[in-house]
């Protein structure tokens, strides 16, 4: 009698449990859907922003094919309109940490740049980046610009496999030997008959220019990598807060000193 009532008292989880379950499914299904439409629409954004940026620069110049303002002032807008946006959406999620925000005391402030203090290095490498891409256009059309900028890519992974250790599987190397390759035949036009404004540039400065637009947003994005990580437990955007700040910095100086 007494093994009857407490049958009849348990939970019947074998008609509950089901449907809490599908419920869950669901919940979790429309996450997962969220979350792979808001990946894609940051890829597409990106892919937007990055292909508009050497057009925008381009349509920048004035007719004798130079520009009519200084590359280092509209860098130091760029940096600040930058370091404005990074501190409102920290503002906005939060530091991830107990205490006063960095924007609301200046001991906060100067601790967290000195914990922050290896995204020195990458924010001076994309504030040099920024100058080049407005250097670029004054030896290269658009498209060449785009296709030399691509090379950065191959040049990532070197350095991710040379610095970090990374590793990558044989389809991911013939991906960029296959961009390499693209690359290069796009520019052999160069070498026919048809007239490329491409020929007529100062060899040396636009040689420079190359390896610097080459070399230094790669070695920003694999060390921004490595500073990220090196501090785990830090939230991302109190740390792309801090880079942004020692970006701002680096472009003022630049621009107190070209005055």
């Amino acid at each position: 009698m007494h093994e009857r009532i407490n049958e009849s008292l348990k939970p019947h989880n074998d008609t509950s449990r089901p449907a809490f379950d599908a419920y869950s499914d669901q919940k979790h299904k429309g996450k997962a859907q969220v979350s792979y439409g808001f990946k894609v629409a940051l890829v597409a954004l990106d892919c937007l922003f990055l292909g508009l940026q050497p057009v925008l620069v381009h349509l920048s110049k004035n007719s004798k094919g130079t520009y009519s303002f200084h590359p280092v002032a509209v860098n130091f807008m760029v940096e600040l309109a930058k370091t404005l946006f990074a501190l409102a959406v920290l503002m906005f999620t939060g530091t991830g940490r107990a205490g006063i925000p960095m924007y609301r005391s200046v001991r906060a402030f100067m601790v967290d740049a000195h914990h922050n203090r290896l995204l020195a290095v990458p924010a001076v490498l994309y504030a040099i980046n920024n100058l080049l891409k407005f250097s670029m256009q004054l030896f290269f059309r658009p498209t060449t610009t785009k296709m030399l900028g691509n090379l950065k890519i191959f040049t990532i992974a070197l350095l991710m496999r040379l610095v970090m250790k990374r590793t990558f599987n044989v389809i991911q190397w013939e991906a960029l030997f296959l961009l390499v390759a693209g690359i290069t035949i796009n520019q052999l036009q160069s070498c026919g008959s048809a007239p490329n404004p491409d020929l007529h540039v100062p060899l040396l400065p636009a040689a420079l220019c190359t390896l610097g637009t080459v070399t230094v947003p790669a070695a920003a994005s694999v060390y921004n990598e490595f500073a990220l990580k090196k501090h785990m437990d830090t939230s991302v955007h109190l740390q792309v807060r801090g880079r942004h700040d020692h970006g701002l910095g680096a472009a003022t100086e630049t621009c107190m000193c070209s005055c």
